[in-house]
């Protein structure tokens, strides 16, 4: 161990001249750094010596900096949040036309400024798809006209927390109202009464945002690490 502090020592001494680590080329006039090899001894219990050569250390760290630089793009560049999105299902009644049977489900996209649990607001819209054994369609930001009623929606699952209203003109609507008398109940027409579907227990489910590329990079990177590390891990008997 004293034999490696001597020679750190040794480097870092003052009284050493600098031109022994200087390199001047004298047809490019450049000068360069000249870092000698310094190796560090290791000592077990058993008094056993295992050497680790710095070039060892050098090469992970060229590893580690080449993806560090390829991870840059994805890790620094800013990327679009994913779109927050809801599916929806709920039981049918029967009692209107066509109706349907067993149960409905559906699909709101928002984008992604809308923060779960509070009102939504048109500009937020993105799409609306319903299905069920009777009625079923789709709609797209460009089709809704106004939101009467912007909930709002669960903070991650459960009912609506207010009454919840997209309104798509002549085409229709689509409503589902915690806070009617005769008690919780959605409603569609699309596009009049003689396209209609009618049920209750309302349900949402916030979906699980996947993770943004920068996250994925910073995994990667980090995993990648260790992997590299552990190769070349010195192991003392």
């Amino acid at each position: 161990m004293s034999d490696m502090f001597n020679k750190i020592s040794h480097l870092f001494d003052p009284r050493v001249s600098l031109a022994r680590f200087l390199l001047f080329n004298r047809a490019s006039r450049e000068v360069s750094l000249r870092v000698p090899r310094v190796t560090c001894r290791l000592a077990n219990n058993t008094n056993t010596p295992s050497w680790v050569g710095v070039k060892r250390m050098a090469a992970f760290s060229k590893v580690f900096l080449c993806l560090t630089l390829v991870s840059m793009p994805l890790i620094y560049v800013p990327a679009a949040q994913a779109n927050v999105i809801y599916d929806w299902s709920a039981a049918c009644r029967s009692g209107v036309t066509p109706g349907c049977t067993g149960t409905a489900t559906g699909v709101l996209e928002l984008a992604d400024a809308y923060t779960p649990g509070t009102t939504v607001e048109a500009s937020e819209f993105v799409s609306w798809s319903f299905t069920s054994s009777g009625v079923n369609y789709s709609f797209a930001a460009s089709d809704l006209t106004s939101i009467s009623s912007g909930g709002p929606l669960p903070v991650s699952s459960g009912i609506e927390l207010g009454q919840f209203r997209l309104n798509f003109g002549t085409s229709g609507f689509f409503n589902a109202d915690p806070t009617a008398t005769s008690g919780a109940f959605w409603d569609t027409r699309i596009p009049d009464n003689t396209n209609r579907a009618f049920g209750v227990s309302s349900l949402w489910t916030l979906r699980s945002q996947v993770p943004e590329p920068g996250t994925l990079a910073l995994m990667a990177l980090g995993i990648a690490g260790i992997g590299f590390r552990r190769r070349n891990q010195v192991r003392v008997p």
